[in-house]
């Protein structure tokens, strides 16, 4: 069957809760959110913010298959944005059938349509990194990816406080 991979809407929360909830499920195991705070969540944060993520779903026969979220964020290089890549899952059923690489597609189309000349992203794995190799996606050796949270989180906040 063909798949169908396109921006998802509002009409689309029942379908986009059951991969986050699926993703979830893969990366947290006994500590994800359940499908129904999903659909809470995705009812009160994702999808009224949906101008500053933007989700793409992939579908054969109704059923979703896979989904990628992305931001275009500013500044890049010669006064464009770049896209930030947050999340590709495919599901496991799904996986090794091309779809990954056909979502990837369609973001980089996206961000060309846009006029922006990069996408970045990170990846966690040997599994992933081969997929995104052989994209022709390559690794930047001068760029280290971190994260504040936690106590660090907290403590730097609280600086913001004695201004």
């Amino acid at each position: 069957m063909a798949v169908d991979i396109r921006h998802a809407t509002a009409v689309d929360r029942e379908a986009l809760a059951e991969l986050f909830h699926d993703m979830d499920r893969h990366y947290w195991k006994d500590e994800a959110p359940t499908l129904d705070e999903w659909l809470r969540f995705l009812d009160s944060v994702v999808l009224p913010a949906s101008k500053s993520c933007e989700i793409v779903i992939a579908e054969e026969d109704s059923r979703p298959l896979g989904i990628a979220t992305f931001a275009i964020v500013f500044p890049s290089h010669q006064l464009t944005g770049q896209i930030y890549l947050k999340e590709l899952y495919i599901r496991a059923e799904a996986r090794s059938r091309g779809l990954g690489r056909r979502i990837m597609a369609y973001v980089a189309d996206q961000a060309l349509r846009r006029g922006c000349p990069r996408v970045d992203w990170v990846a966690e794995d040997a599994r992933a990194m081969a997929f995104y190799d052989g994209l022709g996606a390559r690794t930047l050796d001068k760029r280290v990816y971190y994260r504040l949270d936690g106590d660090a989180l907290s403590a730097l906040a609280g600086e913001s406080h004695g201004q």
